[in-house]
């Protein structure tokens, strides 16, 4: 498995193509921010209306609302260079913690299995707000992945994760290491 890194500046993510783009969203009365609202702003404020209609006083029927464990697969062509955007819902950011980080990342492994993707790009969820260290945070998602894929010779072809350049190197070392040991790298 290739695992590669890009920042969330807008030119890297209009550049970047792909079969899936994973975007975790709070369960929240207002449209996403950062690299989320980047993305949004390239696909027309699609995610903005689904927030926006979830928070209507009469939600359309089979609204999307990002409770843990919700989620959304959309088109992501043209406006992006991925075939999928796949939104995962996190719930309320009160409560926000390493045990519910963890619990995200299950659920969302578990989503990504049944989508039998073999390209992804992540943005993670917030483990700064969690408490949790750039290597804990992708530590978590590669465990979780293996153990989802067991058996296979590689859980995905190539797994991009989008965070500021300062945490490349730590999310660089810590997935090479785990990689390595699990028998995973390419």
């Amino acid at each position: 498995m290739r695992f590669e890194l890009i920042t969330p500046a807008l030119p890297d993510l209009g550049a970047a193509a792909g079969e899936v783009l994973g975007i975790p969203l709070m369960d929240e009365p207002f449209p996403p921010a950062g690299a989320a609202g980047q993305i949004d702003w390239r696909l027309h404020a699609r995610i903005s209306r689904l927030v926006a209609d979830a928070y209507a006083a009469n939600p359309p029927e089979g609204h999307f609302r990002p409770l843990d464990g919700q989620h959304l697969l959309m088109p992501g062509r043209p406006a992006l260079g991925f075939s999928w955007v796949l939104l995962y819902g996190l719930g309320p950011r009160e409560g926000w913690s390493s045990e519910r980080y963890r619990t995200s990342i299950e659920t969302l492994t578990g989503i990504i299995g049944n989508l039998k993707a073999r390209d992804l790009t992540l943005l993670l969820p917030p483990w700064r707000e969690a408490g949790m260290t750039a290597r804990n945070a992708v530590e978590l998602l590669l465990r979780s992945v293996a153990a989802k894929k067991a058996g296979l010779k590689a859980p995905f072809d190539r797994l991009c994760i989008v965070e500021p350049v300062e945490y490349h190197a730590e999310l660089s070392e810590a997935a090479a290491t785990f990689l390595s040991r699990a028998g995973l790298g390419s």
